[in-house]
Protein backbone atom coordinates (compact mmCIF):
# COMPACT_ATOMS: atom_id res chain seq x y z
CA UNK A 1 0.00 0.00 0.00
CA UNK A 2 2.84 2.30 0.80
CA UNK A 3 4.10 1.91 -2.89
CA UNK A 4 1.06 3.04 -4.08
CA UNK A 5 0.36 5.67 -2.21
CA UNK A 6 4.49 6.90 -3.08
CA UNK A 7 3.03 6.48 -6.91
CA UNK A 8 0.29 8.75 -6.83
CA UNK A 9 2.50 11.16 -4.47
CA UNK A 10 4.88 11.17 -7.39
CA UNK A 11 1.97 11.22 -10.43
CA UNK A 12 0.36 14.05 -8.37
CA UNK A 13 4.25 16.28 -7.63
CA UNK A 14 4.77 15.65 -11.91
CA UNK A 15 1.61 17.15 -12.65
CA UNK A 16 2.12 20.67 -11.66
CA UNK A 17 5.84 21.19 -12.02
CA UNK A 18 5.97 24.02 -11.72
CA UNK A 19 3.75 24.39 -8.66
CA UNK A 20 5.75 22.20 -6.36
CA UNK A 21 9.12 23.37 -7.77
CA UNK A 22 8.11 26.72 -5.68
CA UNK A 23 6.82 24.79 -3.05
CA UNK A 24 10.36 22.88 -2.39
CA UNK A 25 11.79 26.45 -2.99
CA UNK A 26 10.03 27.96 -0.06
CA UNK A 27 10.59 25.22 2.34
CA UNK A 28 13.99 24.90 1.24
CA UNK A 29 14.70 28.67 1.47
CA UNK A 30 13.10 28.92 4.60
CA UNK A 31 15.04 25.65 6.49
CA UNK A 32 18.28 26.99 4.65
CA UNK A 33 18.07 30.35 6.68
CA UNK A 34 17.17 28.95 9.57
CA UNK A 35 20.44 26.14 9.46
CA UNK A 36 22.87 29.21 8.81
CA UNK A 37 21.79 30.84 11.45
CA UNK A 38 21.92 28.19 14.00
CA UNK A 39 25.42 27.34 12.50
CA UNK A 40 26.29 30.99 13.21
CA UNK A 41 25.23 30.44 17.10
CA UNK A 42 26.68 27.16 17.15
CA UNK A 43 29.77 28.62 16.06
CA UNK A 44 30.22 31.29 18.77
CA UNK A 45 28.48 29.84 21.25
CA UNK A 46 29.98 26.11 21.41
CA UNK A 47 32.87 25.31 23.88
CA UNK A 48 35.90 25.17 22.27
CA UNK A 49 37.74 22.36 25.38
CA UNK A 50 34.55 21.23 26.72
CA UNK A 51 37.26 18.42 28.25
CA UNK A 52 38.89 21.17 30.00
CA UNK A 53 36.97 23.73 29.95
CA UNK A 54 35.58 24.15 34.14
CA UNK A 55 39.84 23.59 34.77
CA UNK A 56 41.33 26.29 32.77
CA UNK A 57 41.31 30.11 34.17
CA UNK A 58 41.73 33.49 32.83
CA UNK A 59 43.32 35.61 34.88
CA UNK A 60 42.36 39.25 36.01
CA UNK A 61 44.39 41.75 38.19
CA UNK A 62 43.28 45.16 38.67
CA UNK A 63 46.17 47.06 38.58
CA UNK A 64 44.69 49.79 36.52
CA UNK A 65 44.21 53.75 37.46
CA UNK A 66 43.13 55.41 34.73
CA UNK A 67 39.50 56.61 34.06
CA UNK A 68 38.71 55.22 31.15
CA UNK A 69 37.61 51.63 31.62
CA UNK A 70 39.18 48.56 29.98
CA UNK A 71 36.43 46.86 29.49
CA UNK A 72 33.55 48.65 27.30
CA UNK A 73 31.03 45.60 28.10
CA UNK A 74 31.82 46.18 31.98
CA UNK A 75 32.76 49.32 33.16
CA UNK A 76 33.89 47.90 37.06
CA UNK A 77 35.64 44.95 35.32
CA UNK A 78 39.04 45.09 35.88
CA UNK A 79 41.47 44.33 32.53
CA UNK A 80 41.62 41.09 30.59
CA UNK A 81 45.23 41.36 30.50
CA UNK A 82 48.10 41.60 32.57
CA UNK A 83 51.44 43.74 32.51
CA UNK A 84 54.51 42.17 31.74
CA UNK A 85 56.14 42.56 35.58
CA UNK A 86 52.95 40.70 36.91
CA UNK A 87 52.48 37.81 34.70
CA UNK A 88 55.95 37.06 35.38
CA UNK A 89 55.74 37.31 39.03
CA UNK A 90 52.67 35.13 38.83
CA UNK A 91 54.97 32.90 36.53
CA UNK A 92 57.43 32.58 39.63
CA UNK A 93 55.31 32.75 42.82
CA UNK A 94 51.68 31.78 41.95
CA UNK A 95 50.62 27.76 43.19
CA UNK A 96 49.00 26.72 40.31
CA UNK A 97 49.14 23.03 38.51
CA UNK A 98 50.10 24.62 35.36
CA UNK A 99 49.97 28.67 34.44
CA UNK A 100 51.70 30.33 31.30
CA UNK A 101 51.88 34.21 29.81
CA UNK A 102 51.25 34.11 26.07
CA UNK A 103 51.11 37.51 23.52
CA UNK A 104 50.80 37.63 19.90
CA UNK A 105 53.49 39.04 18.00
CA UNK A 106 54.70 38.41 13.81
CA UNK A 107 57.63 38.78 12.01
CA UNK A 108 58.95 37.16 8.64
CA UNK A 109 59.55 33.78 8.44
CA UNK A 110 61.88 31.90 5.78
CA UNK A 111 63.12 28.68 5.09
CA UNK A 112 66.74 27.14 3.91
CA UNK A 113 64.80 26.58 0.26
CA UNK A 114 65.58 29.27 -1.38
CA UNK A 115 62.09 28.27 -3.13
CA UNK A 116 60.29 29.21 -1.03
CA UNK A 117 60.02 33.61 -0.61
CA UNK A 118 60.01 35.00 3.11
CA UNK A 119 56.51 35.59 4.06
CA UNK A 120 54.45 37.46 7.02
CA UNK A 121 53.23 35.23 10.35
CA UNK A 122 52.39 35.83 13.14
CA UNK A 123 53.96 34.18 16.24
CA UNK A 124 52.71 32.75 19.86
CA UNK A 125 54.78 33.37 22.61
CA UNK A 126 53.80 31.91 25.12
CA UNK A 127 55.63 29.13 28.24
CA UNK A 128 56.09 25.51 27.68
CA UNK A 129 52.84 24.57 29.81
CA UNK A 130 50.76 26.37 27.00
CA UNK A 131 50.47 22.82 25.11
CA UNK A 132 49.16 20.79 28.24
CA UNK A 133 47.06 23.14 29.39
CA UNK A 134 45.32 23.36 26.03
CA UNK A 135 46.42 19.56 24.82
CA UNK A 136 47.80 20.42 21.73
CA UNK A 137 48.94 17.33 20.24
CA UNK A 138 52.17 16.86 18.64
CA UNK A 139 53.24 14.68 15.96
CA UNK A 140 56.53 14.88 15.80
CA UNK A 141 59.41 15.83 18.97
CA UNK A 142 58.13 17.48 21.75
CA UNK A 143 57.79 20.89 23.74
CA UNK A 144 60.89 22.56 24.50
CA UNK A 145 62.63 21.74 27.35
CA UNK A 146 62.60 23.67 31.08
CA UNK A 147 66.10 24.43 29.94
CA UNK A 148 65.46 26.14 26.92
CA UNK A 149 63.02 28.19 28.66
CA UNK A 150 65.57 29.78 31.04
CA UNK A 151 67.67 30.00 28.67
CA UNK A 152 65.43 31.85 26.37
CA UNK A 153 66.74 29.31 23.54
CA UNK A 154 66.18 29.67 20.29
CA UNK A 155 63.19 26.86 19.49
CA UNK A 156 60.03 26.58 18.21
CA UNK A 157 57.03 24.44 17.77
CA UNK A 158 55.22 24.78 14.47
CA UNK A 159 51.69 23.19 13.02
CA UNK A 160 51.56 20.76 10.80
CA UNK A 161 50.46 23.25 8.45
CA UNK A 162 53.48 25.55 8.32
CA UNK A 163 55.79 22.52 8.54
CA UNK A 164 54.70 21.33 5.69
CA UNK A 165 54.50 24.48 3.98
CA UNK A 166 58.39 25.39 5.44
CA UNK A 167 59.23 21.44 4.90
CA UNK A 168 56.93 19.22 2.83
CA UNK A 169 55.78 16.32 4.84
CA UNK A 170 59.07 15.04 6.14
CA UNK A 171 59.84 14.86 10.14
CA UNK A 172 61.44 18.42 10.89
CA UNK A 173 62.75 17.75 14.13
CA UNK A 174 65.93 19.99 13.89
CA UNK A 175 65.86 21.62 11.30
CA UNK A 176 66.24 25.77 11.15
CA UNK A 177 63.29 28.43 9.89
CA UNK A 178 64.19 31.62 10.14
CA UNK A 179 61.97 34.51 11.90
CA UNK A 180 62.91 38.21 11.95
CA UNK A 181 66.67 37.18 10.90
CA UNK A 182 67.15 34.73 13.69
CA UNK A 183 67.81 31.07 13.47
CA UNK A 184 65.16 29.06 15.28
CA UNK A 185 65.54 25.00 15.42
CA UNK A 186 62.22 23.00 15.38
CA UNK A 187 61.58 20.64 18.64
CA UNK A 188 58.37 20.08 17.37
CA UNK A 189 55.06 19.42 15.43
CA UNK A 190 51.55 19.88 16.62
CA UNK A 191 48.44 18.82 14.72
CA UNK A 192 46.81 22.27 13.48
CA UNK A 193 45.48 23.25 16.33
CA UNK A 194 42.60 26.30 16.14
CA UNK A 195 39.79 26.12 18.51
CA UNK A 196 36.27 28.26 17.83
CA UNK A 197 35.70 31.09 19.41
CA UNK A 198 39.60 31.45 20.07
CA UNK A 199 38.92 31.85 23.72
CA UNK A 200 42.07 31.74 25.11
CA UNK A 201 43.07 35.41 22.93
CA UNK A 202 40.31 37.15 21.83
CA UNK A 203 42.20 40.10 20.74
CA UNK A 204 42.01 39.05 16.82
CA UNK A 205 38.71 38.27 16.56
CA UNK A 206 36.87 35.41 18.11
CA UNK A 207 36.86 33.25 14.98
CA UNK A 208 41.05 34.24 14.84
CA UNK A 209 43.52 32.06 12.88
CA UNK A 210 44.93 29.22 14.22
CA UNK A 211 48.71 30.19 15.60
CA UNK A 212 51.08 28.21 13.58
CA UNK A 213 54.43 29.09 14.90
CA UNK A 214 55.36 28.98 18.47
CA UNK A 215 57.97 30.29 20.65
CA UNK A 216 59.25 30.90 24.54
CA UNK A 217 57.78 34.05 26.44
CA UNK A 218 61.55 34.83 27.89
CA UNK A 219 63.10 34.34 23.99
CA UNK A 220 60.15 36.42 22.29
CA UNK A 221 60.92 39.24 25.17
CA UNK A 222 64.81 38.75 25.09
CA UNK A 223 64.20 39.49 21.15
CA UNK A 224 62.06 42.61 21.77
CA UNK A 225 59.30 41.21 19.78
CA UNK A 226 56.35 43.57 19.77
CA UNK A 227 53.18 42.47 20.76
CA UNK A 228 50.50 42.39 18.38
CA UNK A 229 47.34 42.86 19.46
CA UNK A 230 45.29 45.12 22.48
CA UNK A 231 47.45 47.43 24.78
CA UNK A 232 46.12 49.26 27.27
CA UNK A 233 47.90 51.91 29.24
CA UNK A 234 46.64 54.57 31.56
CA UNK A 235 49.93 56.25 31.20
CA UNK A 236 52.77 57.01 28.74
CA UNK A 237 54.91 53.92 28.53
CA UNK A 238 58.24 55.70 28.34
CA UNK A 239 60.70 55.26 25.35
CA UNK A 240 62.11 51.87 23.80
CA UNK A 241 61.14 48.15 24.67
CA UNK A 242 62.80 47.96 28.34
CA UNK A 243 60.55 51.21 29.32
CA UNK A 244 57.56 49.22 27.82
CA UNK A 245 58.04 46.06 29.80
CA UNK A 246 58.36 47.77 32.55
CA UNK A 247 55.31 50.04 32.50
CA UNK A 248 51.87 49.88 33.63
CA UNK A 249 50.55 49.05 30.24
CA UNK A 250 48.05 45.51 29.99
CA UNK A 251 49.41 43.25 27.08
CA UNK A 252 50.05 40.05 28.29
CA UNK A 253 47.34 37.04 28.30
CA UNK A 254 47.29 34.76 31.32
CA UNK A 255 45.44 31.44 31.90
CA UNK A 256 46.01 29.05 34.80
CA UNK A 257 44.97 25.72 34.82
CA UNK A 258 43.19 24.67 38.45
CA UNK A 259 42.15 20.67 39.79
CA UNK A 260 38.98 21.78 42.09
CA UNK A 261 37.51 24.54 43.66
CA UNK A 262 40.16 24.35 46.68
CA UNK A 263 43.16 25.48 44.27
CA UNK A 264 40.90 27.82 42.47
CA UNK A 265 40.11 29.65 45.79
CA UNK A 266 43.72 29.33 47.28
CA UNK A 267 45.03 30.91 43.60
CA UNK A 268 42.15 33.58 44.38
CA UNK A 269 43.91 34.29 47.59
CA UNK A 270 47.21 34.34 46.53
CA UNK A 271 45.71 37.47 43.55
CA UNK A 272 44.72 39.13 46.27
CA UNK A 273 47.58 38.55 48.65
CA UNK A 274 49.83 39.98 45.66
CA UNK A 275 47.58 42.85 45.03
CA UNK A 276 47.43 44.46 48.65
CA UNK A 277 51.57 43.93 48.68
CA UNK A 278 51.83 45.94 45.16
CA UNK A 279 49.17 48.51 46.41
CA UNK A 280 51.97 49.02 49.62
CA UNK A 281 54.71 49.64 46.62
CA UNK A 282 52.28 52.21 45.12
CA UNK A 283 51.21 50.25 42.02
CA UNK A 284 47.64 49.32 42.66
CA UNK A 285 45.56 52.30 43.65
CA UNK A 286 43.57 50.58 46.40
CA UNK A 287 42.44 47.38 48.27
CA UNK A 288 39.25 46.91 46.61
CA UNK A 289 40.41 43.14 45.93
CA UNK A 290 38.95 43.56 42.14
CA UNK A 291 40.97 40.67 40.74
CA UNK A 292 39.09 37.33 39.19
CA UNK A 293 39.94 34.18 37.64
CA UNK A 294 37.56 33.32 35.18
CA UNK A 295 36.79 29.73 33.91
CA UNK A 296 36.22 29.47 29.90
CA UNK A 297 32.68 28.95 29.58
CA UNK A 298 31.95 32.24 31.48
CA UNK A 299 35.12 34.11 30.07
CA UNK A 300 32.91 33.35 26.94
CA UNK A 301 30.23 35.27 28.42
CA UNK A 302 31.90 37.55 30.17
CA UNK A 303 33.47 38.85 26.75
CA UNK A 304 30.35 38.55 24.69
CA UNK A 305 31.86 36.19 22.41
CA UNK A 306 28.20 35.09 20.92
CA UNK A 307 26.86 38.58 19.89
CA UNK A 308 23.91 39.54 19.94
CA UNK A 309 23.24 39.77 16.67
CA UNK A 310 23.41 36.28 15.68
CA UNK A 311 20.79 35.42 18.32
CA UNK A 312 17.90 38.04 16.76
CA UNK A 313 18.99 36.50 13.21
CA UNK A 314 18.03 32.78 14.66
CA UNK A 315 14.70 34.52 15.94
CA UNK A 316 14.15 35.92 12.43
CA UNK A 317 15.12 33.28 10.40
CA UNK A 318 12.47 30.81 12.21
CA UNK A 319 10.23 33.22 11.91
CA UNK A 320 11.05 33.34 8.06
CA UNK A 321 10.85 30.07 7.67
CA UNK A 322 7.75 29.68 9.32
CA UNK A 323 6.28 32.04 7.15
CA UNK A 324 7.61 29.64 4.24
CA UNK A 325 5.80 27.09 5.28
CA UNK A 326 2.48 28.62 5.95
CA UNK A 327 3.06 30.07 2.22
CA UNK A 328 4.20 26.43 1.06
CA UNK A 329 1.24 25.23 2.95
CA UNK A 330 -1.30 27.65 1.31
CA UNK A 331 0.08 26.55 -2.49
CA UNK A 332 -0.21 22.83 -1.02
CA UNK A 333 -4.24 23.38 -0.46
CA UNK A 334 -4.77 25.51 -3.47
CA UNK A 335 -3.49 22.46 -5.41
CA UNK A 336 -5.42 19.69 -3.84
CA UNK A 337 -8.24 21.42 -4.41
CA UNK A 338 -8.20 22.27 -8.22
CA UNK A 339 -8.16 18.58 -8.08
CA UNK A 340 -11.59 17.88 -6.33
CA UNK A 341 -13.06 16.59 -9.40
CA UNK A 342 -9.99 14.10 -9.43
CA UNK A 343 -10.62 12.92 -5.50
CA UNK A 344 -14.55 12.83 -6.17
CA UNK A 345 -13.76 10.11 -8.72
CA UNK A 346 -12.05 8.05 -6.32
CA UNK A 347 -14.61 8.43 -3.93
CA UNK A 348 -17.54 7.43 -5.49
CA UNK A 349 -15.41 4.43 -6.25
CA UNK A 350 -15.02 3.11 -3.19
CA UNK A 351 -11.68 4.86 -1.55
CA UNK A 352 -12.29 6.56 1.96
CA UNK A 353 -11.76 9.11 3.79
CA UNK A 354 -8.72 8.41 5.21
CA UNK A 355 -7.34 6.68 2.03
CA UNK A 356 -7.64 10.05 0.78
CA UNK A 357 -5.98 11.88 3.50
CA UNK A 358 -3.12 9.55 3.10
CA UNK A 359 -2.15 9.85 -0.12
CA UNK A 360 -2.60 13.83 0.62
CA UNK A 361 -0.11 13.34 3.33
CA UNK A 362 2.83 11.18 1.01
CA UNK A 363 2.76 13.74 -1.42
CA UNK A 364 2.82 16.93 1.64
CA UNK A 365 5.88 14.42 3.05
CA UNK A 366 7.05 14.47 -0.54
CA UNK A 367 7.37 17.92 -1.18
CA UNK A 368 8.97 18.20 2.06
CA UNK A 369 11.42 16.01 1.68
Amino acid sequence: MTRYYLQLALRGLLQHRALTALMVFAIGLGIAATMTGLTILSRYGSDPIPQKSSVLYAVQLDNWKGDAPTNEFDLNAPPDQLTYQDAIALMRRAPAKRQTAMYLTSTAVQSDNTEIAPFGQTLRAAGRAFFAMFELKFIYGSPWSEADEQGKARVTVLTQKLAETLFGAVNPIGKQVQFGGQRFSVVGVVQNFAPKPKFYDLNQGTLGEQDDALIPFATAIDLTLPQTGNTSCFASPGNGWADFIASECVWVQYWTELENSEQASAYLQFLDAYADEQHKLGRFSDTTRNNHIVAVKQWLKQNKVVPEDSKIFVYVSFGFLLVCLINALGLMLAKFLRRSGELGVRRALGASKRSVFVQHLFEAAAIGA
